[in-house]
């Protein structure tokens, strides 16, 4: 081993070896970047949240909406999320509302109709005092 040393060279040290250069990356400018989407659907879409609440304003685009929520794997896919299906709900029980508000006002029933209402009401409210 003793022979090896005197034959071959002593490597350097590396507190002696010449210094390269290290190219280090600058961070990302994100000042240029334009603000990300929030939703993936709008990502996905390539479009911002105005463009998207501007279609959906559009009756041919609102059709369409509703023939692609009829496909199997879209509805799955709906049913699935628990923010879809709850807005679905709201959107439900909002459209009833509007209808029976305008049952009430359009029939001639909606007086008697109104009556009925009250009274259940007026049970319930005395079911509640009497527990």
């Amino acid at each position: 081993m003793t022979a090896l040393r005197t034959v071959l060279p002593a490597p350097p040290s590396p507190h002696l070896a010449p210094r390269r250069a290290v190219h280090r990356r600058r961070p990302p400018d994100h000042t240029r970047d334009p603000p990300a989407p929030a939703h993936r659907a709008h990502r996905l879409a390539g479009v911002g949240e105005e463009a998207v609440r501007g279609l959906v304003r559009d009756d041919a685009v609102a059709k369409v909406a509703s023939d692609v929520l009829r496909w199997p794997e879209v509805a799955a896919w709906g049913a699935a999320d628990d923010t879809a299906r709850r807005m679905v709900n709201r959107a439900e029980a909002d459209r009833s509302r509007r209808q029976a508000a305008a049952f009430r006002q359009i029939s001639p029933a909606g007086p008697a109709v109104r009556r009925i209402e009250r009274t259940e009401e007026f049970v319930d409210l005395l079911g509640a005092f009497h527990r």
